[in-house]
């Protein structure tokens, strides 16, 4: 427990009196990126081993970019200074790979990446990577193209931040106030989860209790078994009356609107006209469908031997087509 309490207080001293000679989280020349770096932007053309050496000199490494937001804070930094410059970043090649790219400190470049179109290639020789400038190239400022390693660029060099105790806390806080407000998330996204899991299961028994819904339609065929010797379980009764001989037809074209019982019609003979000459009284009769005989349609002299008459009978027999009777039921328990 002594250790422990020595431990808290040397580091406590030390970050005392780094606050007290530089004041701030990033050294002088530095800027803060985000909440964990300091960067710096180094003005000299250098090949990228160089570089490399020189942020090393400075405790730092060459810059990795993991989210869109320091790719935005980076760009605005270099275009700020020139648009006229390439600039070096800790990406290269993995040894032995031709399309596998790492950061100096061994992660992968694959959760955020900007490369440019064509970018990265697998040419032999492109083994490290830089921001281009927007003076040679034809897209977005500053992506990222796989290069030579000798070409002399500008560089940006990364460290981190330096936290006073009171940072250190906020921080911590800060990220328990994170994850706490993550579980309550998880929580009620979890509740939710559940409950639609529940009206899931709920529905799923239902419907494997009843596999067709109350009000469903069953038509019966001649010699096809009833619905209630087909699903015992559940309650049919049968709406053939209420439909009993109608024909249905597709609504539109010639129908009448859904739901709507046309009258009966059909072709037949309604009306015949007759007479002797061109000089005498048309004589005429109507005709109906009711099996009776139409009265006589006579012409000529009454008692003339050129006297004639017809009648006319017309069945009152259904129009149909040749058809098959069928029943109809309905689930209504």
């Amino acid at each position: 427990m002594k250790q422990v309490l020595l431990y808290l207080g040397i580091v406590t001293l030390s970050f005392s009196t780094v606050y007290a000679e530089i004041n701030n989280i990033c050294e002088q020349g530095w800027i803060p990126l985000e909440d964990e770096k300091c960067v710096r932007l180094f003005q000299t053309f250098t090949p990228r081993e160089q570089a490399e050496i020189i942020c090393i000199g400075q405790g730092s490494t060459l810059i990795s970019i993991v989210t869109p937001r320091e790719q935005q804070i980076l760009t605005q930094l270099i275009l700020n200074a020139s648009d006229a410059v390439n600039v070096w970043i800790g990406a290269q090649r993995r040894p032995g790979s031709s399309s596998e790219f790492v950061w100096n400190d061994g992660s992968a470049v694959q959760r955020f990446t900007n490369w440019a179109a064509g970018h990265p290639t697998e040419k032999i020789g492109r083994n490290c990577v830089q921001m281009r400038s927007q003076l040679s190239r034809q897209s977005a400022d500053m992506e990222w193209v796989d290069i030579a390693c000798t070409l002399p660029n500008w560089f940006i060099c990364e460290k981190p931040q330096i936290w006073l105790p009171e940072h250190l806390q906020q921080a911590v806080l800060g990220l328990r106030r994170e994850v706490r407000d993550t579980m309550y998330g998880f929580t009620d996204q979890i509740t939710e989860m559940a409950k639609q899991l529940d009206m899931a299961n709920t529905k799923l028994k239902y419907f494997q209790e009843n596999p067709i819904p109350i009000g469903f339609i069953y038509v019966q065929l001649p010699y096809q078994p009833e619905p209630r010797n087909i699903w015992s379980g559940v309650e049919w009764s049968e709406v053939t009356a209420e439909y009993s001989g109608l024909f249905f037809r597709a609504e539109g074209g010639g129908s009448g609107q859904f739901g709507c019982t046309q009258a009966e019609n059909s072709p037949r003979l309604i009306n015949v006209n007759g007479r002797i000459a061109t000089s005498t009284v048309m004589s005429s009769v109507e005709i109906t469908p009711n099996g009776l005989a139409s009265e006589t349609l006579s012409a000529g002299a009454s008692g003339a031997l050129n006297h004639w008459g017809l009648s006319f009978t017309v069945s009152a027999a259904e129009v149909r087509p040749r058809n098959t009777a069928i029943r109809i039921w309905k689930r209504i328990a």
